[in-house]
């Protein structure tokens, strides 16, 4: 049994200084007043029976800077948030199920003096999961999981919406040759009126003992993104005519094992999407688009050290 208690509070000014057309200024009304508390309970219920309980309440106080062409001196946002999640979960020797149930809540009020604005916002939003891990001996395993969601806005400035949605994935791992382990994926998503889509995705992973290389990975797959509430109905800025976002990611992954110079692990990501969502300024605030196309690529190189005997983790 154990629980943690967190209690904190944080001020800052944050006023900057700024350049805009070689001109210097200093950036004001970024001010930040947050204060929280926390509680996290996790509890044996039986030998392989588990309880896991958490609960956040934080409240916000911060001032709305505008743009660097476009100051703002006086507009401020007030948002108090609640969070609430519970697991139950049952541990085998052949894997484990959890169902998980989370709940977040917050209200925000906006005030801007220049626009005349003084707009409240409403957001819930409830998902239950239930998540199955399972191990078919040595050569498969299972991972599956399906979601329910519900989510709410209740706006003075944009109207009341509601959405449900669900998904529902299955992974199984196939290990060959003791070496080679294949995880197809196959993901579902749907919301009623909205959306119904069918993911795949394909990764395969090498253990390996070729000198110091000891592990490669690589995927593709897709990844589908429905606008949330806040793209479609932040005020001011939603966009209600966004179009959903689709992307197709490729990833590849190598590992090198250095002994006493510790390990070093090379990453590639390259995504390739349609109609990506992206907030960009418009006028004196900020309004998400479509690109209607966009390539990125991205490359890590992660290196760690661990001296148990020197106290040394880098």
């Amino acid at each position: 049994y154990c629980t943690t208690v967190q209690i904190g509070r944080r001020r800052e000014a944050g006023n900057y200084n700024g350049t805009w057309e070689k001109k210097e200024s200093i950036r004001q009304n970024n001010d930040l007043d947050q204060q929280f508390v926390s509680l996290r309970i996790r509890k044996m219920l039986h030998k392989n029976i588990f309880w896991q309980f958490m609960t956040l309440e934080s409240h916000q106080s911060r001032g709305v800077a505008g743009l660097v062409w476009s100051p703002d001196t006086v507009s401020h946002r007030d948002d108090q948030l609640r969070l609430l999640g519970t697991t139950l979960g049952w541990i085998r020797a052949s894997g484990s199920t959890r169902l998980k149930l989370t709940m977040r809540n917050s209200h925000e009020n906006y005030n801007n003096p220049y626009l005349s604005l003084d707009s409240d916002h409403t957001l819930n939003s409830y998902q239950l999961q239930l998540v199955h891990r399972q191990s078919f001996g040595p050569r498969w395993d299972l991972l599956a999981d399906i979601s329910i969601n519900q989510d709410e806005i209740k706006s003075n400035a944009t109207g009341d919406h509601k959405r449900q949605s669900f998904s529902a994935s299955i992974n199984p791992g196939i290990n060959l040759f003791k070496i080679f382990k294949l995880v197809p994926s196959i993901k579902y998503q749907a919301s009623p009126g909205l959306f119904d889509e069918v993911l795949s995705d394909m990764q395969f992973q090498i253990l390996l003992d070729w000198g110091p290389l000891s592990h490669i990975a690589a995927s593709q797959g897709d990844i589908y993104r429905y606008p949330s509430f806040n793209d479609l109905y932040w005020w001011p800025g939603g966009n209600p005519d966004l179009q959903p976002e689709q992307t197709r990611v490729t990833t590849a992954q190598f590992k090198f094992d250095m002994q006493d110079l510790g390990t070093l692990m090379l990453q590639w990501q390259k995504k390739e999407s349609t109609n990506l969502i992206q907030w960009m300024p418009v006028h004196s605030y900020w309004q998400p688009e479509n690109i209607l196309s966009a390539s990125r690529e991205s490359s890590k190189i992660i290196w760690r050290l661990t001296k148990p005997v020197w106290h040394l983790s880098t």
